[in-house]
């Protein structure tokens, strides 16, 4: 008998820890699973099996993307959030919304060391989500999404 053969998707969602983490994924659908873990305030193995029974019963879908997963309530149809490490997707929401920031403005509003934003800003370009242009003496970081 399978993990889930005892409960039928009718009473899936009775148990509060999996109708706070399916309430949290409608929320925040792409969150990854170390951030669910932190946000939920509860354990890797507890989150885990409710994740599996949720992903089992189809309330749940993931997306595994090099070593890290990110969740998703069935049926979600927006664009998915682009999977980034952690920094690297606050470095971009950041580019995004203050288009044209330096390099050190964007290491002084995030709090992070020049190299961080360095190192996140490169996989960035590769990606061909952001581009930098030279303006005299200063870089600029802009994004081709910029709001």
């Amino acid at each position: 008998m399978t993990m889930c053969g005892k409960i039928g998707t009718e009473v899936a969602l009775d148990n509060f820890n999996r109708g706070k983490i399916l309430g949290y994924l409608r929320a925040n659908p792409g969150t990854g699973l170390r951030e669910l873990i932190r946000e939920m305030d509860m354990g890797n193995g507890l989150i885990s099996y409710h994740l599996q029974v949720l992903e089992k019963l189809g309330y749940v879908k993931s997306r595994k993307a090099g070593n890290r997963r990110f969740l998703y309530p069935a049926g979600y149809r927006g664009l998915e959030r682009v999977v980034f490490p952690r920094r690297e997707q606050e470095l971009y929401d950041m580019i995004i919304k203050n288009s044209g920031c330096s390099q050190a403005e964007l290491a002084d509003a995030l709090g992070v060391a020049s190299p961080t934003v360095s190192h996140h800003l490169r996989s960035l370009l590769d990606k061909g989500l952001v581009r930098k242009e030279k303006e005299n003496r200063n870089t600029r970081i802009y994004s081709y999404a910029s709001v």
